[in-house]
Protein backbone atom coordinates (compact mmCIF):
# COMPACT_ATOMS: atom_id res chain seq x y z
CA UNK A 1 0.00 0.00 0.00
CA UNK A 2 3.08 2.66 0.75
CA UNK A 3 4.06 2.04 -2.59
CA UNK A 4 0.85 3.44 -4.45
CA UNK A 5 0.35 6.08 -1.86
CA UNK A 6 4.22 7.51 -2.67
CA UNK A 7 2.94 7.12 -6.44
CA UNK A 8 0.20 9.27 -6.01
CA UNK A 9 2.20 11.52 -3.83
CA UNK A 10 4.46 11.37 -6.53
CA UNK A 11 2.17 12.40 -9.33
CA UNK A 12 0.57 15.47 -7.63
CA UNK A 13 3.64 16.99 -6.63
CA UNK A 14 4.83 16.85 -10.79
CA UNK A 15 0.91 17.97 -11.53
CA UNK A 16 2.04 20.71 -8.94
CA UNK A 17 5.53 21.40 -10.38
CA UNK A 18 3.55 21.78 -14.12
CA UNK A 19 1.33 24.27 -12.75
CA UNK A 20 3.89 26.11 -11.30
CA UNK A 21 5.75 26.17 -14.40
CA UNK A 22 2.67 27.24 -16.87
CA UNK A 23 2.12 30.03 -14.09
CA UNK A 24 5.33 31.28 -14.45
CA UNK A 25 5.56 31.43 -18.04
CA UNK A 26 1.88 32.80 -18.27
CA UNK A 27 2.83 36.06 -15.82
CA UNK A 28 5.45 37.10 -18.36
CA UNK A 29 2.49 37.28 -21.27
CA UNK A 30 0.82 39.98 -21.89
CA UNK A 31 -2.87 40.65 -22.52
CA UNK A 32 -4.70 43.01 -24.67
CA UNK A 33 -5.80 44.38 -21.17
CA UNK A 34 -2.69 45.09 -19.91
CA UNK A 35 -2.26 49.12 -19.76
CA UNK A 36 1.48 49.20 -21.15
CA UNK A 37 0.76 47.01 -24.59
CA UNK A 38 -2.97 48.44 -24.88
CA UNK A 39 -3.90 48.57 -28.22
CA UNK A 40 -7.54 49.14 -30.03
CA UNK A 41 -9.39 49.43 -33.04
CA UNK A 42 -11.36 53.11 -34.17
CA UNK A 43 -14.31 52.49 -36.69
CA UNK A 44 -15.24 55.34 -38.51
CA UNK A 45 -18.69 55.62 -39.62
CA UNK A 46 -19.97 58.04 -42.47
CA UNK A 47 -23.43 59.67 -42.14
CA UNK A 48 -22.55 63.50 -43.02
CA UNK A 49 -24.12 63.35 -47.03
CA UNK A 50 -20.19 63.70 -48.85
CA UNK A 51 -17.19 62.15 -48.86
CA UNK A 52 -14.86 63.04 -46.03
CA UNK A 53 -11.07 62.54 -45.41
CA UNK A 54 -10.42 60.83 -42.00
CA UNK A 55 -7.55 61.98 -39.66
CA UNK A 56 -6.14 60.89 -36.59
CA UNK A 57 -3.70 63.28 -34.44
CA UNK A 58 -3.54 65.33 -37.73
CA UNK A 59 -2.60 62.48 -40.05
CA UNK A 60 -4.79 61.53 -43.02
CA UNK A 61 -5.53 57.89 -42.65
CA UNK A 62 -8.40 57.57 -45.06
CA UNK A 63 -11.74 58.85 -47.57
CA UNK A 64 -14.67 57.63 -46.34
CA UNK A 65 -17.92 57.80 -48.65
CA UNK A 66 -20.93 58.76 -47.13
CA UNK A 67 -22.90 55.58 -45.73
CA UNK A 68 -19.47 53.13 -45.42
CA UNK A 69 -17.33 52.49 -42.29
CA UNK A 70 -13.63 51.96 -42.26
CA UNK A 71 -11.38 51.24 -39.09
CA UNK A 72 -8.48 52.37 -37.70
CA UNK A 73 -6.65 50.02 -36.34
CA UNK A 74 -3.56 49.41 -33.90
CA UNK A 75 -4.87 52.38 -32.15
CA UNK A 76 -2.66 53.27 -29.04
CA UNK A 77 -4.09 53.83 -25.40
CA UNK A 78 -4.51 57.59 -24.68
CA UNK A 79 -6.50 60.79 -25.62
CA UNK A 80 -6.70 61.21 -29.41
CA UNK A 81 -8.09 63.89 -31.69
CA UNK A 82 -10.57 62.47 -34.97
CA UNK A 83 -11.61 64.69 -37.42
CA UNK A 84 -13.51 64.56 -40.74
CA UNK A 85 -12.87 66.93 -43.42
CA UNK A 86 -15.11 67.53 -46.85
CA UNK A 87 -13.28 65.19 -49.03
CA UNK A 88 -9.56 67.18 -50.92
CA UNK A 89 -11.06 70.34 -48.18
CA UNK A 90 -9.51 71.89 -45.15
CA UNK A 91 -13.42 72.04 -44.29
CA UNK A 92 -14.40 70.33 -40.69
CA UNK A 93 -17.33 68.29 -40.90
CA UNK A 94 -16.70 66.45 -37.49
CA UNK A 95 -14.77 66.34 -34.66
CA UNK A 96 -14.10 64.59 -31.15
CA UNK A 97 -11.34 63.80 -28.39
CA UNK A 98 -11.90 59.83 -28.21
CA UNK A 99 -10.03 58.44 -25.05
CA UNK A 100 -8.60 54.97 -25.17
CA UNK A 101 -8.30 53.12 -21.85
CA UNK A 102 -9.97 49.43 -22.21
CA UNK A 103 -9.24 47.20 -24.91
CA UNK A 104 -12.97 47.66 -27.02
CA UNK A 105 -13.96 48.75 -30.03
CA UNK A 106 -14.04 52.35 -30.17
CA UNK A 107 -16.84 54.72 -32.90
CA UNK A 108 -16.08 57.90 -34.10
CA UNK A 109 -19.22 59.00 -35.62
CA UNK A 110 -19.45 61.77 -38.31
CA UNK A 111 -22.74 62.85 -38.44
CA UNK A 112 -24.16 66.16 -39.80
CA UNK A 113 -22.56 69.31 -39.99
CA UNK A 114 -24.99 71.59 -40.33
CA UNK A 115 -28.11 72.78 -38.85
CA UNK A 116 -31.73 74.46 -39.86
CA UNK A 117 -32.70 77.26 -37.27
CA UNK A 118 -36.74 77.25 -38.24
CA UNK A 119 -38.12 81.04 -36.76
CA UNK A 120 -41.65 80.72 -36.37
CA UNK A 121 -43.28 84.43 -37.18
CA UNK A 122 -46.20 83.13 -38.39
CA UNK A 123 -48.05 84.25 -35.60
CA UNK A 124 -49.54 80.93 -34.37
CA UNK A 125 -48.50 77.52 -33.37
CA UNK A 126 -46.59 75.69 -36.61
CA UNK A 127 -45.90 72.17 -36.99
CA UNK A 128 -42.46 71.37 -38.72
CA UNK A 129 -41.22 68.85 -40.97
CA UNK A 130 -37.93 67.93 -42.18
CA UNK A 131 -37.95 65.64 -45.34
CA UNK A 132 -41.49 64.51 -44.89
CA UNK A 133 -40.78 63.69 -41.05
CA UNK A 134 -42.59 65.85 -37.94
CA UNK A 135 -39.63 67.48 -36.00
CA UNK A 136 -41.61 69.52 -33.48
CA UNK A 137 -44.19 71.86 -32.67
CA UNK A 138 -42.90 75.57 -32.52
CA UNK A 139 -44.99 78.18 -30.49
CA UNK A 140 -45.58 81.82 -32.30
CA UNK A 141 -42.50 83.94 -31.86
CA UNK A 142 -39.71 80.73 -31.08
CA UNK A 143 -37.05 79.47 -32.90
CA UNK A 144 -35.40 76.11 -32.42
CA UNK A 145 -32.61 74.27 -34.43
CA UNK A 146 -32.78 71.20 -36.06
CA UNK A 147 -28.97 69.84 -35.45
CA UNK A 148 -26.68 67.54 -37.76
CA UNK A 149 -28.35 68.03 -40.92
CA UNK A 150 -26.26 65.84 -43.87
CA UNK A 151 -25.34 67.72 -46.99
CA UNK A 152 -27.94 67.92 -49.58
CA UNK A 153 -31.11 69.30 -50.20
CA UNK A 154 -33.81 69.03 -47.44
CA UNK A 155 -37.35 69.63 -47.43
CA UNK A 156 -38.98 71.23 -44.87
CA UNK A 157 -42.71 72.37 -44.17
CA UNK A 158 -44.66 74.58 -41.89
CA UNK A 159 -48.01 73.60 -40.91
CA UNK A 160 -50.53 75.52 -39.29
CA UNK A 161 -51.65 73.46 -36.14
CA UNK A 162 -55.21 74.89 -35.78
CA UNK A 163 -56.31 73.83 -39.46
CA UNK A 164 -53.66 71.21 -40.95
CA UNK A 165 -52.85 73.92 -44.04
CA UNK A 166 -49.34 73.93 -45.20
CA UNK A 167 -48.52 77.43 -44.84
CA UNK A 168 -44.93 77.41 -46.27
CA UNK A 169 -42.18 75.14 -47.57
CA UNK A 170 -38.84 75.46 -48.96
CA UNK A 171 -36.20 73.34 -50.43
CA UNK A 172 -32.32 73.76 -48.22
CA UNK A 173 -29.18 72.93 -50.36
CA UNK A 174 -27.31 72.11 -47.11
CA UNK A 175 -23.62 72.84 -49.34
CA UNK A 176 -21.56 74.17 -46.33
CA UNK A 177 -20.78 73.57 -42.99
CA UNK A 178 -23.21 76.68 -41.19
CA UNK A 179 -26.05 77.04 -39.58
CA UNK A 180 -29.35 77.76 -42.17
CA UNK A 181 -32.09 80.15 -41.37
CA UNK A 182 -35.89 79.74 -42.62
CA UNK A 183 -38.37 81.77 -41.02
CA UNK A 184 -41.44 80.99 -41.10
CA UNK A 185 -44.19 84.20 -41.96
CA UNK A 186 -47.59 85.35 -43.56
Amino acid sequence: MKISEDGKLGRLMAIGAACAVLLLASAGCKTPNDPDQLVTDVVAVNSCGAAVDVFMDGVKQFSLDDGYHQTIQGVNRGSHQFAAKRKGTEVVVASTTLTISVYQVYQFDIVGPSSIKVVNAYGETIRISLDGTHKFNLEKDASYSLSEITFGVHGVSAVRDSDGAVVASANIDVQEVKEYVWTVSK
